[in-house]
């Protein structure tokens, strides 16, 4: 998905990829687009 998509959608959160740290890489990219919620999702958890 492009970032014109997801901004276009407005959404309520977005779910990473990844350990906690991927949310901070997440948020630095996002911090002047939107204010949303970040949630990292571990793959040892599938």
């Amino acid at each position: 998905m492009s970032r014109e998509q997801v901004l276009a959608r407005q959404p309520q959160a977005i779910v990473v990829t990844g350990d906690a740290s991927r949310i901070a890489e997440a948020q630095r990219f996002w911090q002047h687009q939107l204010t949303i919620s970040l949630i990292a999702l571990h793959s040892d958890w599938f």
